[in-house]
């Protein structure tokens, strides 16, 4: 199975309620959320393991259709959901939708198989973190912000 997403970032899990356990505190995930531009946030858990990314937003970079920006993005966050589908037995799910009337794409790890399989989507999420980073140093952060959180 092949994901054909057109977005400008995002996804959301249907049984993530926005909020992450964190200690004795709780993480509000809409609170990482840039207004402006497109937000990655990569969430790790208590394993130091990224296992959930959330892309949302619109960069604006220009007009629709030329935006070169949101495209990479776009491409960078499909092929990883496809990849992770195609070469991984990692359990996961992903979804699309609006977010606060912003294209929103969510990917959660739920289980990463084989110690094969966990070494592939770690390395094929790592490599979604490292090229949205450099598209974050290229273009600047007013377009896209990188970021980490911790659920321990």
């Amino acid at each position: 199975m092949i994901v054909t997403i057109m977005f400008m970032s995002g996804c959301n899990n249907k049984n993530f309620n926005g909020q992450i356990e964190k200690g004795n505190q709780t993480i509000n995930v809409e609170d990482n959320i840039k207004d402006k531009g497109v937000t990655a946030l990569f969430i790790k858990n208590s394993n130091d393991l990224i296992y959930k990314v959330i892309v949302t937003g619109e960069t604006n970079y220009s007009e629709y259709g030329t935006d070169i920006v949101a495209s990479a993005i776009s491409a960078l966050t499909i092929n990883t959901v496809n990849s992770l589908v195609e070469f991984t037995d990692s359990e996961l799910s992903y979804n699309q939708e609006t977010r606060n009337g912003l294209p929103s794409i969510e990917l959660e790890v739920s289980s990463f198989g084989s110690e094969v399989g966990k070494e592939k989507s770690l390395v094929l999420i790592e490599s979604l973190r490292l090229g949205l980073k450099q598209i974050e140093q290229e273009y600047g952060n007013e377009f896209l912000k990188v970021m980490e959180i911790s659920d321990r």
